[in-house]
């Protein structure tokens, strides 16, 4: 990630304001620059890409001879997906991002000299390390020269640690160059590399199967992917009617490739830490932006850069997969993708009106199902929410992956009041994936808040932090178990990590309380209460709050230190 950031530092070399940034005997910025750069700072600061770009462009028209202003605009534009990223690109040679959109304007005209040469200039050290190898490849590619692209990957590809990217390119390049013996050799590499499926790297794999004459080989895994990852299953029928079709045509759509798996790989490391989300995030963009502009058909490029559009872009992502023909094989994918934005802009109707076209056109998937009754839960229509989780699970009911539905339909079913219910489900979960943290931790504290099967609840929690030792929610559970249980140093123990993970909860915090109070700790007892109740909580706890802090009032003559 922190190389990763290289690029857009490179981007962002402008930071300050258009009137501090003037240089070499160049005067400042006029004023009139100034209002709508400072504008447009701010739509981009809080996710209006569309409308940043077009307060930066108009401060930058005011203003051309301000170069950072210039590379900022740039920016702006190439992460909304403006035609006027490209423009500017020519004039910012020592742009990491403008480079690679010029090399890749050279590469879809053709001239794979040209592209190679914007490529190489782009400045070395971080991430750049890692990109311009494989974009400089395709160029070879794209020139008929597939043993050099070919030689220029070999020791990233082939080494006893490869490098999975560099691998999959090694085997697309000698798959399009006709090297297949060099193809099947790196396929596997690429295969072991990776580690596991992705979307793309099943649908890639099994075109090559295919296309080896593999039939069932590719059928399988397609059939794999889909039971390891339901909700893709969803994709599967199509994929494996449009088998024949290279996912990667030519040198151009391998640049795209390159782009993406750069991005997936980004992805992947923030969904892993968190911390990570906040500055990888745009860098994910800026390179999906690189492959659309490349290869606007790319499906899997647009979902992604969909996922990742900030909340006030929903307009713009929804546009994206709109615009996906309704012949793609991702398209079921693309229509929950729809239903869930539409849901969460506030077009309900039109949202469950498509999930009910696709269960209709899909009667035997559970996934727009599940969505569906998400929805429903989501709105509080606990009724609607079990029948149609209901649905999802008589598809099925003992395949090992309905233990989510059993678990959902129970969250509906204590919702509304029925814990008998909730809990019977909870145990079939449970039967079918003994080893879900969530489950466990669901079913526990459950079982602890009714204050029964306490030595039980106390197990499956011990299990559960074993399983997920960072969960704030889970070790909260545990600590609860253990002070109905009346141990309450171990309560008090868990319950301060709860917090310390996660701060902003106040139920944890209210458990919090609790323990303190049962330890004798008044004073910070009241503080934590308090605490709780200024995190706004679930309103049915706001009562049991208030009467808890009045007692301890009462109780205590000192304010909190």
């Amino acid at each position: 990630m922190l190389l990763g950031l290289s690029l857009l530092s490179g981007c962002a070399a402008g930071g300050a304001s258009p009137q501090a940034r003037a240089s070499g005997g160049r005067s400042a910025a006029p004023a009139s620059a100034l209002a709508p750069y400072l504008a447009g700072r701010f739509a981009e600061m809080t996710g209006h890409l569309n409308e940043a770009a077009s307060l930066m462009l108009a401060a930058y028209r005011r203003s051309p001879d301000v170069g950072a202003l210039r590379g900022q605009t740039f920016l702006a534009c190439l992460m909304a997906g403006r035609p006027e990223a490209g423009d500017l690109a020519a004039s910012l040679p020592d742009n990491p991002l403008a480079r690679m959109m010029l090399g890749n304007q050279a590469a879809a005209r053709g001239d794979w000299q040209a592209a190679r040469a914007e490529y190489a200039a782009v400045k070395a050290g971080g991430v750049s390390d890692f990109l311009v190898p494989l974009l400089t490849a395709w160029t070879l590619e794209g020139g008929h020269d597939t043993d050099g692209a070919l030689a220029l990957l070999a020791p990233k590809a082939t080494d006893t640690a490869p490098l999975p990217s560099y691998a999959l390119a090694a085997a697309l390049i000698a798959d399009l160059g006709d090297r297949y013996p060099q193809a099947q050799s790196d396929y596997d590499l690429a295969r072991q590399s990776f580690g596991g499926l992705n979307l793309r790297l099943a649908q890639i794999l099994a075109n090559w199967d295919y296309r080896q004459g593999h039939v069932n080989t590719a059928r399988a895994l397609l059939a794999d992917l889909g039971r390891r990852a339901p909700f893709l299953a969803l994709a599967v029928p199509a994929l494996t009617r449009d088998l024949a079709t290279r996912p990667v045509r030519n040198a151009t759509d391998g640049l795209a490739e390159t782009y993406l798996s750069f991005a997936t790989d980004l992805e992947a490391e923030q969904a892993a830490d968190k911390r990570t989300a906040a500055a990888g995030e745009p860098l994910a963009e800026a390179m999906l932006r690189l492959a659309l502009r490349l290869r606007p058909d790319f499906t899997a490029a647009r979902l992604l850069l969909a996922d990742i559009m900030p909340p006030n872009e929903a307009g713009a992502a929804m546009a994206l997969l709109r615009d996906i023909p309704a012949s793609d094989p991702l398209m079921p994918i693309v229509q929950i993708k729809l239903a869930t934005m539409e849901d969460a802009t506030g077009a309900t109707a039109a949202a469950e009106t498509r999930l009910q076209r696709l269960i209709a056109a899909m009667p035997d998937q559970t996934e727009p199902l599940a969505a569906l009754g998400d929805m429903q839960l989501a709105r509080q229509d606990y009724g609607q929410a079990i029948a149609t989780y209901g649905r999802a699970i008589g598809l099925n009911p003992s395949a090992p992956s309905a233990w989510t539905f059993y678990y959902a339909r129970a969250n509906a079913e204590q919702l509304a009041g029925n814990w008998p219910a909730a809990e019977a489900d909870l145990k079939q979960a449970l039967a079918l994936s003994p080893n879900e943290p969530s489950v466990l931790n669901f079913l526990g504290f459950s079982w602890a808040d009714h204050d029964v099967h306490l030595n039980d609840a106390r197990r499956m929690l011990t299990k559960a932090v074993k399983l997920q030792p960072d969960d704030g929610a889970i070790i909260d559970s545990l600590g609860w178990v253990e002070l109905r249980q009346g141990d309450v140093t171990d309560a008090v123990r868990e319950l301060e990590k709860a917090v310390h993970l996660d701060p902003a909860d106040p139920e944890i915090n209210g458990h919090l309380g609790d323990a303190y109070w049962a330890a004798g700790r008044k004073l910070q007892a009241r503080y934590q209460w308090q605490l709780a109740l200024a995190l706004k909580p679930d309103r049915k706890a706001v009562p049991k709050l208030e009467a808890k802090l009045q007692t301890a009032v009462r109780e205590t003559s000192a304010p909190p230190q």
